[in-house]
């Protein structure tokens, strides 16, 4: 069998139990037995995976070069609405594998982002305000760790993640090039939320609308965190008109405001590492 087909049909069992722990947690069963068994399960297909990825070496352009004919066009939510997530995970893992330096930073940075979320989020879950959009919030909270081979390693271990050392800093020194990866990945993934927003109309908290703008806040206020002081000045007219924009709904500014003191009340969970 084609090592890619081999490697995709594992991903797509992995996404099956990330799923099922979706539908675990929202209905009460985070600590269950049956909880831990699934993550066992993860645990044992990541090995495999790993296994696989040792096989592939040295066919990397090969595989890119297959995986143009998938639709891999990330989502808010990939897992249980995106017909490709598993893709996406396996595209996502092969680019760090071989990627290069600047590579090694993005998916630093990425995993810094991804535990300030992680952060919003376990904040947010279990809080009656948000009890409207709590399966949305679940289902997000493991479309990050399945994207993210880092933050799964966390979670399949069980990493203690009460502190959180934000450690792509340590990278930045060392990595002349980081500063046009922070502009894509901080600077202009901010604007394109940015912009996002403000194209959504409706935003009543029984829609998917809402859902969305809390999602692209929390990546805004995430990505803000790190960025240096010269990044944050380039983004902090563009976020502050969002907020004085008479046009835009004011339960985007709500949520905003909101958004900002649940930050405040996790910015001590995290630091950065010297």
């Amino acid at each position: 069998m084609n090592l890619l087909i081999r490697f995709l049909k594992v991903e797509e069992e992995i996404e099956k139990l990330y799923l099922f722990l979706i539908r675990m947690e929202i209905s009460g069963q985070k600590y269950s037995d049956a909880y831990r068994y699934m993550m066992k399960r993860i645990d044992a297909l990541t090995k495999e995976e790993n296994k696989l990825l040792v096989e592939m070496e040295g066919s990397y352009l090969d595989v890119k070069k297959e995986l143009q004919s998938y639709s891999v066009k990330e989502m808010p939510i990939n897992l249980g609405f995106h017909t490709n997530a598993s893709v996406l995970r396996f595209e996502k893992m092969i680019d760090s594998v071989w990627g290069d330096s600047g590579i090694e930073y993005a998916d630093a940075l990425y995993y810094d982002i991804h535990r300030i979320l992680l952060k919003f989020l376990e904040y947010m879950i279990d809080n009656p305000y948000y009890e409207n959009i709590r399966k949305d919030l679940i289902s997000f909270k493991y479309d990050i760790i399945f994207l993210d081979y880092n933050v799964e390693n966390d979670f399949l271990t069980e990493k203690d993640m009460s502190c959180i050392s934000l450690d792509s800093r340590i990278l930045q020194g060392i990595l002349p090039s980081s500063k046009y990866i922070d502009q894509a990945i901080l600077i202009l993934e901010i604007e394109e939320a940015i912009k996002q927003i403000q194209c959504i109309g409706d935003v009543s908290e029984k829609t998917s609308s809402y859902t969305l703008v809390v999602i692209k806040m929390m990546q805004i206020f995430a990505r803000m965190a790190l960025c240096r002081n010269e990044e944050l000045n380039c983004v902090m007219d563009d976020v502050q008109s969002l907020l004085e924009d008479e046009e835009i709904d004011f339960r985007v500014k709500e949520i905003m405001t909101e958004l900002a003191e649940i930050f405040e009340q996790i910015q001590n969970s995290f630091y950065f590492s010297r």
